[in-house]
Protein backbone atom coordinates (compact mmCIF):
# COMPACT_ATOMS: atom_id res chain seq x y z
CA UNK A 1 0.00 0.00 0.00
CA UNK A 2 2.93 2.48 0.33
CA UNK A 3 2.12 3.43 -3.20
CA UNK A 4 -1.44 4.85 -2.27
CA UNK A 5 0.47 6.71 0.63
CA UNK A 6 3.20 7.98 -1.97
CA UNK A 7 0.67 9.34 -4.58
CA UNK A 8 -1.59 10.74 -1.46
CA UNK A 9 1.68 12.52 -0.43
CA UNK A 10 2.60 13.44 -3.89
CA UNK A 11 1.49 17.97 -4.61
CA UNK A 12 -1.42 18.66 -5.82
CA UNK A 13 -1.14 19.05 -9.43
CA UNK A 14 1.32 15.70 -9.74
CA UNK A 15 -1.67 14.01 -7.22
CA UNK A 16 -4.26 14.92 -10.10
CA UNK A 17 -1.65 14.44 -13.36
CA UNK A 18 -1.05 10.81 -11.59
CA UNK A 19 -4.67 10.05 -11.10
CA UNK A 20 -6.00 11.44 -14.69
CA UNK A 21 -3.39 9.41 -16.34
CA UNK A 22 -4.03 6.07 -14.41
CA UNK A 23 -7.54 6.16 -15.62
CA UNK A 24 -6.31 7.61 -19.22
CA UNK A 25 -4.14 4.60 -19.34
CA UNK A 26 -6.58 1.73 -18.43
CA UNK A 27 -9.14 3.21 -20.55
CA UNK A 28 -6.69 3.25 -24.07
CA UNK A 29 -5.58 -0.16 -22.55
CA UNK A 30 -9.68 -1.06 -22.98
CA UNK A 31 -10.41 0.25 -26.17
CA UNK A 32 -7.23 -1.07 -27.97
CA UNK A 33 -7.91 -4.50 -26.49
CA UNK A 34 -11.71 -4.50 -28.03
CA UNK A 35 -10.68 -3.02 -31.28
CA UNK A 36 -7.21 -2.67 -32.28
CA UNK A 37 -5.31 -6.02 -31.00
CA UNK A 38 -4.68 -9.23 -31.86
CA UNK A 39 -7.35 -10.64 -29.03
CA UNK A 40 -10.07 -7.99 -30.57
CA UNK A 41 -11.69 -11.05 -31.53
CA UNK A 42 -11.92 -12.52 -28.37
CA UNK A 43 -12.78 -9.69 -26.64
CA UNK A 44 -15.61 -8.63 -29.17
CA UNK A 45 -16.83 -12.10 -28.34
CA UNK A 46 -18.12 -10.88 -25.15
CA UNK A 47 -21.24 -8.43 -27.21
CA UNK A 48 -24.05 -8.78 -25.73
CA UNK A 49 -23.80 -7.95 -22.35
CA UNK A 50 -26.90 -5.43 -21.82
CA UNK A 51 -26.49 -1.96 -20.72
CA UNK A 52 -27.87 -2.07 -17.56
CA UNK A 53 -25.10 -4.40 -16.26
CA UNK A 54 -22.60 -1.55 -15.86
CA UNK A 55 -24.93 0.07 -13.26
CA UNK A 56 -23.81 -2.42 -10.47
CA UNK A 57 -19.83 -1.85 -10.48
CA UNK A 58 -20.61 1.93 -10.42
CA UNK A 59 -23.04 2.27 -7.67
CA UNK A 60 -20.49 0.62 -5.68
CA UNK A 61 -17.31 2.60 -6.55
CA UNK A 62 -20.38 5.88 -5.83
CA UNK A 63 -20.82 4.33 -2.49
CA UNK A 64 -17.99 3.42 -1.90
CA UNK A 65 -16.13 7.13 -2.62
CA UNK A 66 -19.36 8.76 -0.89
CA UNK A 67 -18.31 6.92 2.60
CA UNK A 68 -14.23 7.96 1.91
CA UNK A 69 -15.51 11.51 1.10
CA UNK A 70 -17.55 11.71 4.35
CA UNK A 71 -14.66 10.37 6.31
CA UNK A 72 -12.44 13.24 4.83
CA UNK A 73 -15.02 16.04 4.78
CA UNK A 74 -15.65 15.40 8.49
CA UNK A 75 -11.65 15.11 9.53
CA UNK A 76 -11.92 18.60 7.60
CA UNK A 77 -14.92 20.23 9.80
CA UNK A 78 -13.35 18.80 12.70
CA UNK A 79 -9.83 20.26 11.86
CA UNK A 80 -11.74 24.22 11.20
CA UNK A 81 -13.92 23.53 14.50
CA UNK A 82 -10.58 22.77 16.57
CA UNK A 83 -8.85 25.30 15.66
CA UNK A 84 -11.45 27.80 16.04
CA UNK A 85 -11.60 26.37 19.67
CA UNK A 86 -8.38 26.85 20.08
CA UNK A 87 -8.60 30.61 19.02
CA UNK A 88 -11.91 31.10 21.22
CA UNK A 89 -9.73 29.77 24.41
CA UNK A 90 -6.77 32.22 23.71
CA UNK A 91 -9.02 35.34 23.70
CA UNK A 92 -11.46 34.19 26.81
CA UNK A 93 -7.62 33.52 28.56
CA UNK A 94 -6.84 36.73 27.50
CA UNK A 95 -10.14 38.04 28.81
CA UNK A 96 -10.10 36.35 32.01
CA UNK A 97 -6.07 37.73 32.47
CA UNK A 98 -6.16 41.89 32.55
CA UNK A 99 -3.06 43.80 31.98
CA UNK A 100 -4.39 45.12 35.58
CA UNK A 101 -4.68 41.94 37.52
CA UNK A 102 -1.50 40.70 39.05
CA UNK A 103 0.59 39.22 37.11
CA UNK A 104 -1.88 39.99 34.15
CA UNK A 105 0.84 41.26 32.03
CA UNK A 106 3.16 38.35 32.06
CA UNK A 107 -0.13 36.05 31.34
CA UNK A 108 -0.70 38.20 28.13
CA UNK A 109 2.82 38.16 26.76
CA UNK A 110 2.44 34.17 27.57
CA UNK A 111 -0.58 34.14 25.46
CA UNK A 112 0.77 35.26 22.64
CA UNK A 113 4.07 34.02 22.27
CA UNK A 114 1.81 30.75 22.09
CA UNK A 115 -0.20 31.41 19.52
CA UNK A 116 2.52 33.22 17.83
CA UNK A 117 4.64 29.67 18.04
CA UNK A 118 1.49 27.82 16.42
CA UNK A 119 0.99 30.75 13.42
CA UNK A 120 4.89 30.93 12.37
CA UNK A 121 6.83 27.49 13.85
CA UNK A 122 4.16 24.83 14.22
CA UNK A 123 1.77 25.48 11.36
CA UNK A 124 4.07 24.48 8.44
CA UNK A 125 5.49 21.05 10.30
CA UNK A 126 1.82 20.49 10.31
CA UNK A 127 1.75 19.93 6.77
CA UNK A 128 4.29 17.11 7.28
CA UNK A 129 1.82 15.85 10.25
CA UNK A 130 4.56 16.98 12.69
CA UNK A 131 4.71 19.47 16.07
CA UNK A 132 7.24 22.00 16.86
CA UNK A 133 9.07 21.57 20.15
CA UNK A 134 8.86 25.84 20.61
CA UNK A 135 4.68 25.76 20.72
CA UNK A 136 4.99 22.85 23.51
CA UNK A 137 7.31 24.75 25.34
CA UNK A 138 5.00 27.57 24.80
CA UNK A 139 2.02 26.32 26.37
CA UNK A 140 3.90 24.48 29.21
CA UNK A 141 5.05 27.90 29.94
CA UNK A 142 1.38 29.18 30.19
CA UNK A 143 0.28 26.39 31.93
CA UNK A 144 2.64 26.64 34.92
CA UNK A 145 2.36 30.72 34.39
CA UNK A 146 -1.81 29.70 35.37
CA UNK A 147 -0.85 27.22 37.75
CA UNK A 148 1.21 29.75 39.86
CA UNK A 149 -0.62 32.80 39.17
CA UNK A 150 -2.04 34.71 42.11
CA UNK A 151 -5.70 34.18 43.54
CA UNK A 152 -7.26 36.36 46.17
CA UNK A 153 -10.98 36.24 47.44
CA UNK A 154 -13.74 34.10 46.16
CA UNK A 155 -13.87 35.82 42.75
CA UNK A 156 -10.46 35.14 42.17
CA UNK A 157 -10.59 31.49 43.09
CA UNK A 158 -13.26 31.16 40.35
CA UNK A 159 -11.38 32.94 38.03
CA UNK A 160 -8.45 30.88 38.74
CA UNK A 161 -10.05 28.05 38.04
CA UNK A 162 -11.92 29.11 35.02
CA UNK A 163 -8.47 30.07 33.62
CA UNK A 164 -7.00 26.70 34.37
CA UNK A 165 -10.23 25.04 33.40
CA UNK A 166 -9.47 26.61 29.88
CA UNK A 167 -5.43 25.91 29.44
CA UNK A 168 -6.50 22.62 29.92
CA UNK A 169 -8.97 22.70 27.05
CA UNK A 170 -6.46 24.46 25.01
CA UNK A 171 -3.83 21.56 25.61
CA UNK A 172 -6.95 19.11 24.78
CA UNK A 173 -7.25 21.36 21.44
CA UNK A 174 -3.80 21.17 20.88
CA UNK A 175 -3.41 17.21 20.42
CA UNK A 176 -6.07 16.76 18.64
CA UNK A 177 -5.73 19.49 16.36
CA UNK A 178 -2.05 17.87 16.03
CA UNK A 179 -3.80 14.40 15.81
CA UNK A 180 -5.95 15.52 12.60
CA UNK A 181 -2.77 16.22 10.99
CA UNK A 182 -1.39 13.35 11.18
CA UNK A 183 -4.28 10.97 10.39
CA UNK A 184 -5.43 9.50 7.03
CA UNK A 185 -7.80 7.18 5.55
CA UNK A 186 -6.93 3.96 5.00
CA UNK A 187 -4.92 3.07 2.22
CA UNK A 188 -6.82 0.06 1.63
CA UNK A 189 -9.96 2.17 1.23
CA UNK A 190 -8.33 4.12 -1.28
CA UNK A 191 -6.86 0.93 -2.77
CA UNK A 192 -10.49 -0.36 -3.04
CA UNK A 193 -11.69 2.63 -4.53
CA UNK A 194 -9.34 3.01 -7.35
CA UNK A 195 -9.83 -0.70 -7.87
CA UNK A 196 -13.29 -0.33 -8.10
CA UNK A 197 -13.03 2.31 -10.75
CA UNK A 198 -11.08 0.57 -13.16
CA UNK A 199 -13.59 -2.50 -12.53
CA UNK A 200 -16.37 0.13 -13.37
CA UNK A 201 -14.20 1.16 -16.48
CA UNK A 202 -14.19 -2.75 -17.40
CA UNK A 203 -17.76 -3.31 -17.40
CA UNK A 204 -18.73 0.26 -19.26
CA UNK A 205 -16.42 -1.43 -22.13
CA UNK A 206 -17.89 -4.49 -21.97
CA UNK A 207 -21.39 -3.09 -22.78
CA UNK A 208 -20.08 -0.70 -26.00
CA UNK A 209 -18.18 -3.67 -27.91
CA UNK A 210 -20.33 -2.91 -30.90
CA UNK A 211 -18.52 0.67 -32.31
CA UNK A 212 -15.47 1.94 -31.32
CA UNK A 213 -16.68 5.50 -31.19
CA UNK A 214 -19.26 5.17 -28.51
CA UNK A 215 -17.09 3.23 -26.36
CA UNK A 216 -14.36 5.74 -26.59
CA UNK A 217 -17.28 8.32 -25.52
CA UNK A 218 -18.35 6.23 -22.62
CA UNK A 219 -14.81 5.41 -21.24
CA UNK A 220 -14.18 9.36 -21.40
CA UNK A 221 -17.39 10.59 -19.57
CA UNK A 222 -16.78 8.01 -17.03
CA UNK A 223 -13.18 8.23 -16.61
CA UNK A 224 -13.21 12.19 -16.54
CA UNK A 225 -16.13 12.08 -13.79
CA UNK A 226 -14.13 9.51 -11.82
CA UNK A 227 -11.21 11.51 -12.22
CA UNK A 228 -12.53 15.21 -10.71
CA UNK A 229 -14.40 13.50 -7.76
CA UNK A 230 -11.32 11.16 -6.56
CA UNK A 231 -9.34 14.31 -7.17
CA UNK A 232 -11.28 16.58 -5.07
CA UNK A 233 -11.25 13.92 -2.24
CA UNK A 234 -8.00 13.07 -2.24
CA UNK A 235 -6.41 17.13 -2.42
CA UNK A 236 -8.77 17.25 1.05
CA UNK A 237 -7.24 14.43 2.47
CA UNK A 238 -4.44 15.97 4.77
CA UNK A 239 -6.51 18.88 6.24
CA UNK A 240 -3.75 21.21 7.03
CA UNK A 241 -1.87 20.62 3.94
CA UNK A 242 -2.09 23.23 0.64
CA UNK A 243 -3.62 24.24 -1.51
CA UNK A 244 -7.06 23.73 0.83
CA UNK A 245 -5.42 23.94 4.24
CA UNK A 246 -7.51 24.88 7.49
CA UNK A 247 -6.69 28.44 8.02
CA UNK A 248 -4.82 29.77 11.13
CA UNK A 249 -6.44 32.95 11.45
CA UNK A 250 -8.41 32.43 14.33
CA UNK A 251 -4.45 32.20 16.38
CA UNK A 252 -3.35 34.76 14.35
CA UNK A 253 -6.23 36.90 15.25
CA UNK A 254 -4.86 36.74 18.87
CA UNK A 255 -1.51 37.34 17.90
CA UNK A 256 -2.64 40.89 16.17
CA UNK A 257 -5.47 41.36 19.25
CA UNK A 258 -2.65 40.98 21.79
CA UNK A 259 0.08 43.92 21.46
CA UNK A 260 3.77 42.90 22.08
CA UNK A 261 5.84 43.88 24.42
Amino acid sequence: MWIIGAWLELPVLQELLALAGLYATTGVAMHLLAFHSPASEWARSFRGVVAPFFVSPILIFGLLLGFVAGDVWHRNALAVQTVRGEGDALFSLSHLSPETSPGGAGLQDLIRAYAQSVVSEEWPRMQEGKRAAGSETALTSLLSAIVDAPASGNSGAAVQRARFDLVLKLHTLRETRLELAGDHTDELKWAALLILGIVSQIAIAAVHLEVPRPQIAALTIFSTAAVIGLGLVAVQERPFARPLEVSPEPLADVVHEIPAR
